[in-house]
């Protein structure tokens, strides 16, 4: 009788051991695709560390950081740089300098400065980038001078901006059309207005490469 009960425990030892590796297996397995972690960034806010692309930044705590919702050209080989150039038939240097101006403006607004960050439903990608809408602070004027607008030169009054909302706004990005997210209605609308009155990249000068030349 004793056997019966030993190779009965022996079994549930075997599969409990077994369930535990399939779980650490699995949880290395999902790593990149955890939820993001909820910084809290304080007063000051995460420092931007680098400007990696338009639509793509380095901060502090939080690393390599997608904003959501907005797709900027590239600035560098990628095999989204190949798709660019087969759909649009435009060099490789054509897009890349559009890249470039995307680049320089987000430099302009965020770079060496603190941000905070808001996440939405997707919280990462399928390359593990943290997915957020980026939120900065800057002085009314200083914003003005930045997209080119009239203002009160003394005013130094702040206020808080969100950078993905400002790049479509100011014709620097294509909204995101492949997946869903809270802005997407309000997005499409700014990508739509900036290219009505072509702003940003969506002028064409001299013959050159527009956003309207790229795959929507």
């Amino acid at each position: 009788m004793k056997r019966p009960l030993f190779r009965n425990a022996l079994c549930l030892l075997l599969l409990t051991l077994s369930a535990n590796a399939w779980a650490v297996s699995s949880s290395v397995h999902q790593e990149d695709y955890s939820p993001a972690p909820r910084v809290f960034a304080g007063p000051e806010g995460l420092k931007v560390l680098e400007v990696i692309d338009g639509d793509t930044l380095y901060l502090q705590e939080l690393k390599k950081v997608r904003l959501i919702g907005v797709d900027t050209p590239e600035t560098s080989e990628s095999e989204k740089l190949e798709r660019e150039m087969d759909e649009s038939h435009l060099s490789r240097k054509a897009i890349e300098d559009l890249g470039k101006k995307a680049k320089d403006f987000t430099e302009d607004l965020v770079k060496g400065g603190r941000v905070r960050v808001e996440y939405d439903s997707q919280h990462r990608d399928r390359y593990g980038r943290v997915l957020a809408y980026v939120y900065f602070r800057m002085p009314e004027s200083k914003f003005a001078k930045i997209v080119g607008e009239k203002s009160d030169k003394r005013s130094s009054r702040e206020k808080e901006y969100m950078l993905n909302r400002v790049l479509l706004q100011y014709g620097y990005g294509l909204y995101y059309r492949k997946m869903d997210y809270v802005y997407r209605k309000e997005f499409q609308t700014l990508e739509e207005e900036a290219r009505s009155s072509e702003a940003g990249l969506w002028r064409r000068k001299k013959s050159k490469a527009s956003l309207d030349d790229l795959p929507h």
